[in-house]
């Protein structure tokens, strides 16, 4: 995230390991999923695992070099990791447009130290 932050491309390495960290928590989330399917049970345990994978998974689409897809991808994973409340999800990405490259966030003000 460090790098987000500071709107720098994030290393190649540490997006292989985002993807590797997706795909596991992908894997955890699709057994959850089976299993509690398996035994009619309710979808409490696996829906966790669901949205910590797509949260996972919103950070790592940020990565992307192209900017739009960067954008698109990582709002739509955000927004299935933040149980579809899409008022939270408007609150993060705002305070995100508006940080600063020393990890303050602007706000928009004057303020020149951030807040």
């Amino acid at each position: 995230m460090q790098y987000l932050l500071r709107w720098q491309a994030v290393p190649a390495g540490i997006q292989a390991d985002l993807e590797d960290l997706v795909d596991q928590l992908d894997a955890k989330y699709f057994d959850a999923k089976d299993a509690a399917e398996a035994a009619g049970e309710g979808d409490e345990n696996w829906h966790r695992a669901f949205h910590k994978a797509r949260a996972a998974a919103a950070v790592l689409f940020a990565c992307n070099e192209d900017p739009v897809r960067a954008a698109a991808e990582s709002a739509f994973e955000a927004n299935a990791a933040a149980h579809d409340d899409t008022a939270a999800l408007r609150k993060v990405i705002s305070e995100s447009l508006h940080r600063k490259g020393d990890g303050h966030v602007s706000t928009g003000l004057g303020d020149e130290g951030g807040n």
